[in-house]
């Protein structure tokens, strides 16, 4: 059985809000401005919360999953709590949205072409109504490929194959299609830590980490968005010193551990939330600082309770329904799974 990794939990907190951060500082420009430079530009860096949940979405797919297609019911086990992991705490909040866009096709957020079937299938083609379910879309493309890989017992000569279709594809093409998009690099970076992390013979140490930092650094002084995976990669590297700090007792990330399990909860809220919320701060006359402490604090209160008095049981009761009630329990993974 598989023990959850309290440090990728306290990851998965860290992430998420940087997320919010991120789309506070863009709410703020837009609507009541005045945040300094500088900070607009670090918490602009917020952006980068996904590509640290991408990582450890195949970090931790993997570690639960690695030994498991020996299992007869795997498969039917797999799909089921993959699919209520996403979808029962998404789908009343990306149907909420669609159904706002409907009633208000003048408003900003229906003018971008979002449709009914990605929304309700997150099927990797179309925009949701939901605009952070972009990052959804990968997961459940990343998903199906894993099943099919580890299912078929060849993982890592078709992790290389997927690999080198998404280098080859953006060599020619900015705007692949999702499961050629250059960002799926980073699930690949996940496995591959996760294998290091699980091979006891690989010693962790100053040689391995410096990668990580050298990576990460290099995103910072030249990358973009569109050079992200660089710093997936560094964070990739960084995973197995820290999970192996914890399994030696070195790292204790446990006042982490409700932000790690609400961070899905507080990443589907969260733009609704601030989308109303700027809107009331301008009225008011709000200035940037307290309008920025207000949409961190609403999107984390938010998200912490929707994720126990909504997401949390709606899960334990769609399992119970499937007949998972003793299903094994699983880590939890990366942004979205568990």
């Amino acid at each position: 059985m598989t023990r959850t990794i309290k440090s990728l939990q306290a990851g998965r907190a860290i992430a998420a809000i940087a997320v919010v951060a991120h789309h506070s500082c863009i709410a703020i420009a837009d609507f009541i401005g005045g945040m300094p430079a500088v900070l607009q530009r670090i918490f602009n860096y917020g952006y980068l919360g996904v590509d640290f949940f991408f990582v450890l979405s195949g970090f931790i797919i993997y570690y639960s999953n690695r030994n498991m297609p020996d299992r007869r019911d795997w498969s039917a086990r797999y799909a089921a709590n993959r699919f209520t992991r996403i979808f029962i705490p998404y789908l009343p909040i990306g149907m909420g949205m669609a159904f706002v866009y409907t009633l208000r096709p003048d408003s900003v957020g229906a003018q971008r072409g979002w449709g009914w079937f990605p929304t309700l299938t997150l099927f990797p083609a179309g925009s949701p109504a939901l605009s952070v379910a972009w990052t959804l879309q990968h997961e459940v493309c990343f998903y199906g490929i894993f099943w099919l890989l580890l299912r078929t017992g060849q993982l890592l000569p078709g992790a290389l194959l997927w690999a080198a279709s998404i280098v080859a594809t953006n060599l020619f093409t900015t705007a692949p299609i999702i499961p050629l998009d250059l960002i799926n690099l980073e699930f690949l970076f996940g496995i591959f830590a996760a294998r290091c992390f699980l091979d006891d013979r690989i010693q962790t140490g100053p040689p391995w980490i410096m990668p990580g930092f050298i990576a990460i650094i290099t995103f910072f002084l030249i990358g973009e968005r569109n050079t992200s995976i660089i710093f997936g990669f560094g964070l990739a590297c960084l995973l197995v010193p820290l999970v192996r700090a914890e399994r030696a007792g070195k790292l204790d990330a446990g006042p982490f551990l409700l932000l790690g399990s609400a961070s899905y909860a507080i990443y589907l809220v969260h733009c609704p939330l601030i989308s109303l919320s700027i809107r009331l701060s301008a009225m008011i006359g709000a200035g940037w600082l307290p309008t920025l402490v207000a949409l961190l604090a609403a999107s984390t209160v938010a998200g912490v309770a929707y994720h126990l008095l909504i997401e949390a049981p709606a899960i334990r009761l769609s399992r119970r329904l499937l007949f998972l009630s003793r299903a094994r329990p699983e880590t939890p993974v990366a942004l979205h799974v568990e």
